[in-house]
């Protein structure tokens, strides 16, 4: 599989996963740790979330490279990566992905009818998506931010 393919099917879990680290504060708080946290540090810290469920959203991040875990059992963000995780750095990028969840997947949702030309509320397809200098502006003006 190559990877562009790659990226398409895990591309929504990843963003789900930073999203979800973002909106915590959990990356936020890993980000400013110098070395990082043992497992039962980030646990006493997030005690209102489930044990479980907590530890295998961590897990997952390692996976995805979105978290590191060292040898002695700390989790960590990359050095690279803290700027932006931290809500104070000016490359955070939790805003970014609040709006990309808020208005792009709510405007992307009907895509499919779009294409095929049924009804939809949702211009966004005819407006961003109307030829190849458009895209590329609106991607461009996208990772610009």
């Amino acid at each position: 599989m190559n990877d562009k393919i790659s990226q398409a099917i895990y591309g929504e879990v990843m963003f789900r996963l930073l999203e979800v680290g973002l909106h915590t504060g959990i990356f936020e708080y890993l980000s400013r740790a110098e070395i990082g946290y043992h497992w039962k540090e980030i646990q006493k810290k997030f005690q209102s979330f489930e044990t479980e469920r907590l530890y295998r959203f961590l897990n997952a991040s390692v996976s995805g490279g979105l978290l590191k875990y060292d040898e002695e059992g700390r989790y960590s963000v990359d050095e690279q990566d803290k700027k932006f995780y931290d809500s104070i750095s000016e490359q955070y990028v939790g805003a970014f992905i609040n709006h990309m969840d808020i208005q792009t997947r709510d405007q992307l949702k009907d895509l499919e009818e779009i294409i095929c030309g049924m009804p939809s509320k949702n211009q966004i397809f005819s407006k961003l998506y109307r030829d190849r200098e458009s895209v590329r502006k609106f991607l461009d003006a996208m990772w610009g931010l």
